[in-house]
């Protein structure tokens, strides 16, 4: 495949990209959720490895006019600039720049998430045990002090 051809390819793919993202319920509100790059390989098993598309939010007036344009409840200011890298090495470095220089903590915030979930499993499963406990007196006159799943 030609550069130019590559070029062209990667337009249309970044084209498509971009509506499906522009037309998704959450659009307008990736920036107040602190999305503010979204990266994206490309490739499939015919044309194998396309590259790596990266849209990095921009805060500034993309001074683009909708013709019956839908009404958000967020009326959106900015625009998604892209960047194409070639190779997986150079997405994948960008990608841990980002995570890098993130002022939240992914595995504590994942590790916080783990413990309030296990903390709910471990209700439910009281709650449960304390149900079957009481079927089990009536039923049999004993109890089972836990449940090992």
């Amino acid at each position: 495949m030609t550069d130019e051809e590559l070029k062209h390819l990667r337009h249309v793919l970044e084209s498509q990209f971009r509506n499906n993202m522009y037309t998704d319920i959450k659009f307008p509100f990736l920036q107040s959720l602190g999305i503010k790059d979204i990266i994206q390989g490309v490739g499939n098993d015919e044309l194998g490895f396309i590259g790596i598309l990266h849209l990095k939010w921009a805060n500034k007036d993309n001074n683009i006019v909708y013709d019956n344009s839908k009404e958000w409840p967020v009326k959106v200011k900015g625009t998604w600039e892209s960047t194409w890298y070639d190779t997986v090495d150079e997405g994948h470095h960008i990608a841990q720049k980002l995570e890098d220089d993130r002022i939240i903590d992914n595995e504590k915030v994942m590790s916080i998430m783990h413990a309030e979930v296990m903390k709910r499993l471990r209700k439910k499963e009281f709650q449960y045990l304390n149900h079957y406990n009481q079927y089990l007196i009536r039923r049999y006159n004993v109890t089972v002090s836990r449940i090992i799943i």
